[in-house]
């Protein structure tokens, strides 16, 4: 046992790293140690195998340790420093780089740029102090976007779009930006998210976020006044453009209308600041990429974001007023008397809407699509009829059932077509809770004097939520009156639209809206407007007889219902448009 301690002892006051050779190496000397001992062999194999077993390393690394050691050495080393000169070339083309060439690569930036991770959410928490003032503001002046979590959301979104574009093109591409080209390239990551917020949200929205935008960038990247103004000034271009956008060509418009209003002021502040042409030309070429590349930027984020935030663009609307697409194809074919209607109702809601300073494209839209459920039953519906009117045969109860069901087909439709929420309500809406007339007049015979049967023959609704589709419920009822009025006039017209009119606003079917007086006459008068011109008298030709005392618009007036007036005809369900 003695002599096991002591062989072990002298082994382990050694240095013994924790690696297999140097473990390896004690143990050869622990087996010499025993060796020199000269023991009788039985003894000298039990001592060896038991130091062996004993050894084990004494000297394991430590990285804290090691790092310090590190940090010490290098602080007792004085720092060399070398200035490198502005416009100095310090590597020419072809030359071999040198280990200094690549300290100066990386004391630029230029060798393996990466993100001060540190610095970046710094950013981001400053960004989000803005954006809790701007929560602030939408909770007082836009509640609507603040009571959704989702519109919140994508506003978020377009603020870490904008944060994100500067960040990773000033960081992650390999190049370092001068402050001018910096200050370049903010424009397109502010005009950006000033278009899809103009788009997706309201433009009031988007100057604000392109206002705050522009001071963030200014600030957190150290840029010239000019470039915050050139920045903010494009975001207001782009919004008015975005605003009017009718067709896929105005997208082309909204990247020229950008280009040059901030072409106009690189040229004007630079000028001001003293830039030499070839700077200016070199501020013309960034901020046209700036511009386009917010068009095109702009139309790929419409299409990511428009479905599943479940909102509506103009972009979005363009494609839906394509009457090719296969669901208005189906109403063509398949109801061709409602189609046609569709037509004649989107023509009167659209010009009635833009009388107000509503959405005319979502009307138009709206109307285009309100009455797509009648493609399930369109027999039950006269103007699919050509001579017997299934209601002849039904009791009013199920003539009721018939007709309302038009609205839940339409709903069945429009989710299998994936409309837009916004297209889709002009189905549920257009009616409102409005009273089919005719067929509860029939079933009561006039003796309901308390109303009681009323809710039995009213519409599911709701009423109308905008107002827009106050103006498409008003103009589905003018197009089915006007096609019954006989020999109309201007001013028959305005007494028929005003009697409607009264009408619904007994019923109350305008109480959930903000739709005015003021608004009421203003659609009146673009509706008589758009009658006029669609059903002007013709000249009768030599040979041709004047129908006009017995048929007019080419509706026979003794479906009617003997002297049933227009307004009555559009309320109950007779006539030209059975449901109106």
């Amino acid at each position: 046992e003695q002599r096991t301690l002591q062989v072990v002892r002298q082994v382990m006051e050694t240095d013994i790293r924790d690696d297999n050779a140097n473990l390896n190496l004690a143990r050869k000397k622990a087996a010499g140690l025993v060796a020199a001992m000269r023991l009788f062999p039985g003894p000298a194999a039990l001592v060896d195998e038991v130091a062996r077993a004993c050894i084990r390393p004494n000297r394991v690394q430590s990285p804290l340790r090691t790092e310090q050691a590190r940090e010490a050495a290098s602080a007792g080393v004085a720092p060399v420093e070398r200035t490198i000169q502005r416009d100095e070339v310090f590597v020419r083309k072809g030359a071999v780089i040198s280990e200094e060439d690549v300290e100066k690569f990386e004391a630029l930036g230029l060798q393996r740029p990466g993100l001060d991770f540190g610095r970046l959410a710094a950013l981001f928490l400053f960004l989000g102090i803005v954006l809790f003032a701007v929560s602030s503001y939408l909770r007082l002046y836009e509640p609507e976007v603040y009571a959704d979590p989702s519109k919140l959301l994508l506003l978020s979104l377009l603020v870490a779009i904008s944060v994100s574009g500067l960040k990773i093109g000033n960081s992650m591409l390999g190049v370092q930006l001068s402050t001018a080209q910096l200050g370049y390239l903010s424009i397109l990551w502010i005009v950006l998210p000033a278009l899809l917020a103009a788009a997706l949200l309201n433009p009031s929205i988007a100057f604000l976020l392109s206002a705050l935008l522009s001071i963030t960038a200014g600030v957190t990247w150290e840029l010239e006044p000019r470039f915050i103004a050139i920045a903010t000034v494009g975001a207001l271009a782009a919004i008015y453009g975005v605003s009017r956008i009718r067709d896929r060509g105005d997208l082309l418009r909204i990247a020229g209308l950008v280009a040059a209003a901030t072409v106009s002021l690189v040229w004007i502040l630079g000028k001001l600041a003293g830039d030499s042409t070839s700077q200016l030309l070199m501020g013309t070429w960034w901020t046209l990429g700036s511009g386009l590349g917010a068009a095109v930027l702009f139309w790929i984020g419409v299409a990511l974001f428009e479905r599943p935030f479940g909102l509506v663009t103009h972009i979005g609307l363009l494609e839906l007023c394509d009457l090719n697409r296969e669901l208005l194809r189906r109403l063509q074919w398949e109801a061709p008397g409602t189609y046609h209607h569709c037509l004649g109702v989107a023509n009167l809601a659209e010009a009635g809407a833009e009388a107000i300073g509503a959405d005319g494209l979502l009307v138009r839209v709206a109307a285009y699509y309100h009455d797509i459920g009648k493609i399930r039953r369109p027999q039950y519906f006269v103007e699919n009829q050509d001579a017997d009117n299934v209601h002849d045969h039904l009791s009013p109860s199920l003539s009721k059932v018939a007709i309302t069901a038009h609205v839940r087909d339409g709903l069945e439709l429009a989710r299998q077509y994936r409309l837009p929420p916004q297209v889709t309500a002009g189905i549920t809406q257009h009616h409102g809770t409005s009273l089919i007339s005719f067929f509860y007049h029939q079933a009561t015979g006039g003796e309901d004097q308390n109303g009681d049967l009323q809710q039995q023959f009213r519409y599911e609704g709701p009423k109308p939520q905008t107002r827009e589709m106050a103006i498409l419920m008003i103009a589905d009822s003018v197009e089915a009156a006007s096609r019954a009025t006989s020999k109309p006039t201007p001013q028959k017209l305005e007494q028929v639209i005003d009697d409607i009119i009264q009408a619904k606003l007994n019923d109350g079917q305008f109480d959930e809206c903000d739709l005015t007086f003021r608004d009421i006459v203003l659609a009146r008068d673009a509706f008589v407007r758009v009658l006029v011109s669609m059903l002007h008298s013709r000249i009768v030709y030599p040979g041709q007889t004047d129908t006009d005392g017995d048929q007019t618009n080419g509706t026979d007036d003794t479906q009617n219902e003997a002297g049933a007036s227009p307004v009555e005809v559009a309320e109950r369900g007779v006539g030209p448009h059975t449901d109106s």
